[in-house]
């Protein structure tokens, strides 16, 4: 991937999809590994509940 990608794990709550990604705190949401910004929250749609539920 090139630098400055972002790559949003949602299945980060089962161990994720990508081999850098690894969990994160809405306090600290992005982990920058390789120039790439890894979004790790676990529970994303817990954070907006009305919003998920109507998607």
């Amino acid at each position: 991937m090139q630098k400055r990608s972002v790559i949003v794990d949602i299945s980060i709550d089962q161990g994720g999809c990508v081999q850098t990604s690894v969990p994160t705190t809405h306090a600290d949401p992005v982990r920058v590994v390789h120039g790439i910004q890894h979004y790790g929250v676990a529970n994303m749609p817990g954070a907006v509940p009305v919003t998920a539920s109507e998607a």
